[in-house]
C-alpha cells in the first residue's frame, strides 16, 4: 500500500520545515503530516504489513497501525522488529513507542524483548527500547531497570545518551531511595542532561541535586 493518496490532502510544508529543524537524522523524505492526522489514518488500516515505507510518515503510520492491531503481542513485536531498520529519528521512536501497550500476561515477554534490544548496535532500536521501558517502568523492578538502562548508555551517541538521561530523570522523581544509585558512576554528559531533565519536570520541588 502506497500512502501518498492518504497523506496528500494533509501535506503541510510549514510543518515539514518545522519538524525537519527538530530532527535532522531522517533517511526518508518528510511530507509534513501532523501526528493527529497520522493517528487518525492508522485506525483505518487493518493490515500494517501492507504499508510500503517510502516517507518518514510511513514509518510512524506503520508503527501506529502495528500498535493499534488486535493481534497477539508477540506478533506485534515481530512486526516491530521488521520496522526497526526504517526508523532513523528520535521523533519516530518516541512517538511510536507509546502505542505498544502491554497486558498483564505479556509483561515478561515485553521486558525480555525490550531489554534484549538494549544491546543493539542500532541507535534507534536501542533508543526505542529505552523510551518504551521508561514509559512502562512501573511494571518492573526499578533498580534492575535502572542498571540495564545505565549499562546501555553510549555518551558518544547523543540520541542514546539523551534517552538514558530522560529515563533516569523519571526514575529519580519516582524513587527517592534510588537517587544516589542513579547518579553513581554516571558519565558527565549524561549526568548534566539528567539534572536538566529533572529541573524541567513539574514534579521537581527544588531539592538539591548533585554538582
Amino acid at each position: 500500500m502506497k500512502t501518498i493518496d492518504l497523506f496528500e490532502p494533509y501535506i503541510d510544508s510549514s510543518y515539514k520545515d518545522f519538524s525537519k529543524r527538530l530532527s535532522k537524522t531522517d533517511k526518508l523524505e518528510r511530507l509534513g503530516i501532523r501526528i493527529p492526522i497520522i493517528n487518525s489514518i492508522s485506525k483505518k488500516i487493518e493490515n500494517p504489513e501492507e504499508i510500503e515505507i517510502i516517507y518518514h510518515e510511513d514509518v510512524i503510520l506503520k508503527g501506529f497501525a502495528i500498535g493499534n492491531s488486535k493481534r497477539p503481542f508477540k506478533e506485534k513485536l515481530d512486526m516491530l522488529s521488521s520496522l526497526f531498520p526504517y526508523i532513523s529519528s528520535w521523533d519516530q521512536t518516541d512517538t511510536i513507542s507509546s502505542r505498544f501497550k502491554v497486558t498483564k500476561k505479556d509483561i515478561k515477554l515485553a521486558y525480555n524483548y525490550f531489554t534484549s534490544n538494549l544491546n543493539s548496535r542500532e541507535i534507534y532500536t536501542k533508543r526505542f527500547s529505552i523510551v518504551w521501558l521508561m514509559q512502562n517502568r512501573k511494571l518492573y523492578e526499578s533498580k534492575e531497570l535502572i542498571t540495564l538502562i545505565k549499562k546501555s548508555n553510549i555518551e558518544s551517541e547523543r540520541y542514546i545518551m539523551l534517552a538514558v538521561a530522560w529515563a533516569l530523570s523519571y526514575f529519580y522523581l519516582d524513587n527517592p531511595e534510588e537517587r544516589e544509585f542513579i547518579f553513581d558512576n554516571l558519565g558527565a554528559a549524561t549526568k548534566r542532561e539528567t539534572i536538566k531533565k529533572i529541573r524541567e519536570s513539574l514534579r521537581y520541588k527544588g531539592e538539591a541535586l548533585p554538582d
